[in-house]
């Protein structure tokens, strides 16, 4: 007989009278066997044949036989059921989704530890991809347990402190799972959010508001001061600066000697430079478009104008060496200063200087 544990994977078991193994589906413990068991009911048996290439996670290598029996299902299924516990269950479910977000969590600050050390090559690159994968997948599952447990709450419609209190937690946790879910690691962080992270990130807010006031209500400070936490970086997730500056005056006006608050604050200043030069790369390539324009018309003061602007932003670091290496702004200086004009040629020098400049600061990594 063969059992699936976590962490480890399909393990051999020596006693043939031993007990079922719980699997829960849809967690990708071992996807064999869930497809097995989603295409039968309690009694039934299943076979399946897998050649190597196929359902490779969590399973030994080369071509492999999955028979698998479906005992029972849990009879725990929410207030009502047979197997309902009343708050064991609810317990036992929220911590099932802890270890599931803990998994994340710590899959996510690999990530970030490895990221701060060195930069991504084409070596790497596979490997981060696995653990990325990893996040998503342990948040997914977190997320599924935290709504589940969310859901069975209002069923038993029981209202005292302590079901309050268990419900804002819930929330706080389900809002960091979801983050999770659609956090971005390495190169897809520079890009743009997708619109399910937009919703998620917006139903995180949500479900960090409603934390907060039940947190607030039962004057918990540490669940207040958790739902903060997390709403700061859910704010930095959705680049949303400003939000996040107040989340931050907020927090160190409740702890003010807590340490990390120093590093999301460094975070918040990173993503502030970040933002700002995202949005110069969009103002340099419609100054050059104009520049085009300008030059095949020969306006020369409109000519002027627009070096001026181009010098103002290489100057205040408000555009990036690729961004101007990838548009080829030189070039259209360039253009400029042969048009025969010395003004025109002095303040095409002075552009060509900031971005002899801002390729060597490239090179030094600054």
């Amino acid at each position: 007989r063969i059992a699936i544990m976590p962490g480890y994977g399909l393990v051999p078991i020596e006693d043939q009278n031993a007990p079922p193994v719980t699997v829960s589906m849809g967690e990708g413990q071992q996807e064999a066997v869930e497809l097995i068991a989603a295409r039968m009911g309690p009694g039934g048996k299943g076979h399946l044949y897998l050649k190597s290439e196929a359902l490779k996670g969590n399973r030994p290598q080369g071509c492999v036989i999955m028979d698998v029996e479906f005992v029972a299902m849990d009879p725990c299924r929410g207030p009502g059921s047979s197997g309902w516990r009343g708050w064991q269950s609810l317990v036992a479910e929220r911590e099932v989704g802890d270890q599931w977000l803990e998994e994340a969590d710590g899959r996510r600050k690999q990530l970030e530890t490895f990221g701060t050390l060195r930069k991504s090559t084409e070596d790497s690159k596979g490997a981060e991809a696995h653990v990325a994968e990893q996040v998503h997948k342990f948040a997914t599952n977190a997320s599924r347990r935290y709504r589940r447990a969310l859901r069975w709450l209002k069923e038993d419609k029981q209202d005292d402190r302590k079901i309050r209190l268990e419900q804002g937690t819930l929330s706080m946790r389900l809002a960091k799972s979801e983050s999770l879910k659609h956090a971005r690691f390495g190169a897809a962080a520079e890009g743009e959010a997708s619109e399910d992270e937009k919703k998620a990130l917006q139903e995180a807010k949500d479900l960090l508001k409603d934390g907060l006031a039940t947190g607030e209500e039962l004057k918990n400070e540490s669940l207040v001061y958790e739902c903060l936490k997390m709403t700061l970086q859910v704010c930095i997730q959705a680049e949303a600066v400003a939000e996040a500056r107040q989340t931050l005056e907020r927090l160190q006006g409740l702890r003010p000697d807590d340490e990390e608050l120093k590093s999301d604050s460094a975070r918040i200043n990173r993503l502030e430079s970040a933002l700002s030069l995202k949005k110069g790369a969009g103002t340099i390539e419609e100054l050059q478009k104009d520049l085009q324009a300008a030059i095949t018309g020969q306006d020369k003061p409109k000519v002027g104008e627009l070096l001026t602007s181009i010098f103002d932003l290489l100057k205040g670091n408000q555009v990036t060496w690729d961004t101007v290496r990838t548009c080829k702004v030189g070039k259209d200086v360039g253009n400029a200063m042969k048009m025969g004009d010395p003004d025109l040629a002095a303040q095409g020098r002075k552009c060509v200087q900031e971005i002899q400049a801002l390729a060597q600061r490239a090179g030094l990594g600054l």
